[in-house]
């Protein structure tokens, strides 16, 4: 089977977003959303969404739902969420990456899929700017039994791909901006079969202070924080930009941010273990978080819901 993403069903996703606490210090307007059901405009406009943007009838067993500005449907045919707030959006055909589907258009050439790609974006009436082209998600399929397997199995030459998507980074006015995403891969008829669209509005003044931000790292005289100096610490890039919160998050928040992407190493000669990371710090050092996580109990017992009437 393709190894493609899997949807939680609408009432998970739902659960899991009122669940999420909220960084106080970091989310402006972002008080946790209460589950909703969509007025009937509102199913109208998504419906409206889901046929002129991806060509997707949703079907008499659609579902719909909502949290403050997220909207969900769901059926056989489908997987979709959008928010009011931002204009992001997720969509999914579950026939994405299944082989028998997708096998011919899976090897198409780099340039020929993404002006297939470009053009499937403009007719869906979906814009990014400052999108540029990063990499290919590439999926395989394949069967093996796992003790069986020779050292150095490499899927890329022992499986079939099975569907390709196309993923953008975002830049403006030479400023790259961080926490923007795009990913597309198509059906084979050139229709969208996946995208995942988040590209927040990132207001003049937030890209200015990016510039300026840009000057001082790029002269030396900003000042790193104390974490690069660790000597289980590799600094691996250090680049100004734009920062903003992320698809999930309550809220919407953008700044200008240095990133350092940095690798650290074990000092255990035994399992000399390795990660790579990232980090947002200010103009003045000091770290930068844009992301919100539930918060949940501490044991499975106080994360049980009281029955009725329990006190």
């Amino acid at each position: 089977m393709s190894v493609s993403s899997k949807w939680m069903p609408v009432g998970v996703a739902l659960s899991l977003l009122c669940a999420a606490g909220r960084a106080p210090a970091q989310e402006q307007g972002s008080g946790v959303p209460q589950r909703r059901e969509l007025s009937r405009d509102e199913q109208i406009d998504v419906r409206k969404a889901l046929i002129e943007r991806f060509h997707q009838a949703p079907g008499k067993d659609v579902l719909f739902a909502g949290a403050g500005a997220f909207r969900f449907a769901s059926s056989g045919s489908m997987r979709y969420i959008d928010r009011s707030d931002t204009g992001s959006v997720v969509f999914e055909n579950p026939q994405f990456g299944i082989w028998a589907k997708t096998q011919a258009a899976a090897p198409d050439s780099r340039d020929g899929l993404i002006a297939r790609v470009d053009g499937a974006l403009r007719k869906s009436g979906l814009s990014a700017n400052g999108m540029r082209f990063a990499r290919f998600q590439e999926e395989f399929a394949a069967s093996a039994q796992p003790d069986a397997l020779a050292r150095g199995f490499d899927p890329r030459k022992n499986g079939t791909l099975v569907a390709r998507s196309a993923l953008y980074e975002r830049q403006l006015d030479g400023v790259p901006v961080f926490g923007s995403e795009l990913l597309i891969g198509l059906m084979p008829d050139g229709s969208i079969g996946r995208l995942r669209l988040h590209w927040p509005q990132i207001d003049a003044p937030v890209l200015e202070a990016a510039r300026a931000l840009q000057v001082t790292v790029r002269n030396q005289s900003w000042k790193k924080p104390e974490f690069v100096t660790r000597q289980d610490t590799e600094i691996l890039e250090v680049s100004a930009g734009v920062g903003h919160s992320g698809f999930a998050d309550l809220g919407i928040r953008s700044a200008p941010v240095v990133r350092i992407l940095f690798r650290t190493r074990s000092t255990n000669t035994e399992l000399p273990l390795q990660s790579t990371g990232y980090k947002f710090f200010d103009a003045g050092a000091r770290e930068i978080t844009f992301h919100s996580f539930p918060q949940l109990a501490a044991t499975p017992a106080e994360r049980k819901a009281p029955a009725e009437g329990d006190k």
